[in-house]
């Protein structure tokens, strides 16, 4: 069995970036949809949102996430405090409920890259590799969508 999903895992790295799939899965785990802004020359940070979903009868959790575009990946999320104030901060695991779909967007959840190695370009692609608790290693290729997108494929994201 451990050499099946070992196999499995492989091929699924293999082809991830080969094609524009917009799903990888590992177990009953599945990334779908992964997609980043832009960044301009001589941006530090970057983000990447994209849906999570684990359809096993058993819950998971997120663990890590790392990507060889950044010297650093952290899942962050964006809470309001007491006074209305938006704040951001790094978590150390996400829970994934057994049968439920995690959505990491805009003004919620998504993975921070920090000290990008160069910038993202509109249209290209990167990897990013998703450790989780039961599921093990995901890794997913990344779309580089317009700077200021909100949605994958979003027309009125800003040039800048």
């Amino acid at each position: 069995m451990h050499m099946r999903c070992t196999i499995l895992a492989l091929g699924l790295f293999l082809i991830a970036p080969l094609s524009r799939s917009e799903s990888v899965a590992a177990n009953h785990v599945v990334a779908e949809h992964a997609w980043a802004r832009a960044t301009v020359e001589g941006a530090d940070v970057g983000v990447v949102y994209m849906s999570i979903v684990n359809e096993g009868p058993a819950s998971d959790a997120l663990v890590s996430v790392s990507s060889p575009v950044s010297r650093v990946a952290q899942v962050h999320e964006n809470r309001v405090d007491a006074q209305g104030m938006t704040e951001m901060r790094a978590l150390d695991r996400v829970e994934i409920p057994a049968h439920a779909r995690i959505d990491l967007k805009p003004t919620a959840l998504h993975v921070m890259l920090v000290d990008l190695k160069k910038p993202l370009i509109y249209k290209s692609t990167f990897p990013i590799t998703l450790v989780f608790e039961r599921a093990g290693v995901v890794s997913v290729t990344v779309i580089v969508e317009k700077a200021g997108a909100m949605v994958p494929g979003d027309m009125d994201g800003m040039a800048m």
